[in-house]
């Protein structure tokens, strides 16, 4: 029997103090641009972003992904971030799930050539990881 995955979903700007200091923490170490992001829609007038992410044992956080509005004209961007222990367990599949249910009709794309990802649907697109 598999365990189902609890992935709870918030506005940013509802995320409480001790669940933001994670996510904070956790992806910029790995060199990744999501504090930035994080850091800019906290802080923004709209409330233009969302955050889902997955809860282990003692409320850490086993992974997360940022939504918010993309660059190009009706975008949407997904940025996803499990912890290196925590990967090939399915929380990255999960979060992208709830990504695709919170952006129906939407392109969601890979960071880099290392997002995996739905690997078995990937098509390319101009150089773009399309999910």
């Amino acid at each position: 029997m598999s365990k189902s995955i609890n992935v709870y979903v918030q506005s940013l700007q509802d995320v409480p103090a001790d669940i933001y200091k994670q996510l904070y923490k956790l992806n910029y170490g790995q060199r990744g641009s999501m504090r930035d992001h994080l850091v800019n829609y906290r802080h923004a007038d709209t409330d233009s972003a969302s955050v889902c992410y997955i809860k282990g044992r003692k409320n850490l956080i086993k992974g997360w992904a940022l939504m918010f509005e993309g660059l190009e004209k009706n975008e949407k961007e997904v940025h996803l971030y499990v912890k290196k222990v925590e990967r090939n367990k399915g929380y990255g599949s999960a979060l992208a799930q709830v990504a695709r249910k919170q952006f129906p009709n939407k392109k969601l794309y890979g960071y880099h050539e290392y997002s995996t990802i739905f690997e078995r649907s990937r098509i390319r697109d101009a150089g773009r990881q399309t999910y």
